[in-house]
């Protein structure tokens, strides 16, 4: 812990500082209203120490702040990688994959890139767009149906996001695959 950055952080603050009532301090402090008076000094001291902590962990790098990868973390986070594969013409949000995987917002994204080097929505496009392409060399779809297989109901939009990926629209991509 650095603690000449919490102490420069309460010299700035003239020593302390204080929340008034509100919603936050309520909430923070709900905790504290339910222990048996016994037990509060040492609910505060914890609580203490995770703010010293937080505060010390200010501008450290974000991948020290990220969320720890346990055994748990990564077969759920494949759990859901695996769903996403097998479900890529549906619309997948962040906040259906994280409940899906009961997990918040936050820890998903985070876990889903230190686990898989992608932010979700990166590597979803990206499995999509590879889907896509098997389909058009390995199908007779359409390149709506194409679209479609992938998520997309418009197939402008396929063909735009596909010309971004490969740098060609689907048909041609269809023709440069095609056997000589």
């Amino acid at each position: 812990m650095n603690t000449d950055q919490v102490r420069r952080w309460m010299v700035s603050r003239g020593g302390c500082a204080v929340e008034g009532p509100s919603r936050w301090s309520q909430a923070a402090f709900a905790d504290l209203d339910r222990l048996p008076q016994s037990e509060r000094a040492r609910w505060c001291v914890w609580k203490s120490v995770e703010l010293l902590y937080l505060l010390s962990a200010q501008g450290e790098p974000a991948a020290e702040m990220a969320p720890v990868l346990d055994q748990e973390m990564i077969r759920t986070l494949a759990e859901t990688r695996r769903y996403m594969e097998e479900n890529l013409d549906e619309p997948l949000s962040i906040s259906t994959l994280s409940r899906r995987a009961c997990l918040s917002a936050t820890t998903f994204k985070e876990g889903f890139r230190r686990l898989y080097g992608l932010p979700v929505h990166t590597w979803l496009q990206q499995r999509r767009m590879e889907r896509a392409a098997e389909l058009l060399r390995d199908s007779s779809l359409s390149v709506l149906g194409v679209a479609q297989s992938v998520g997309y109901s418009s197939a402008s939009q396929f063909s735009a996001a596909f010309r971004r990926q490969y740098g060609m629209s689907p048909t041609m991509y269809r023709k440069m695959s095609e056997p000589a």
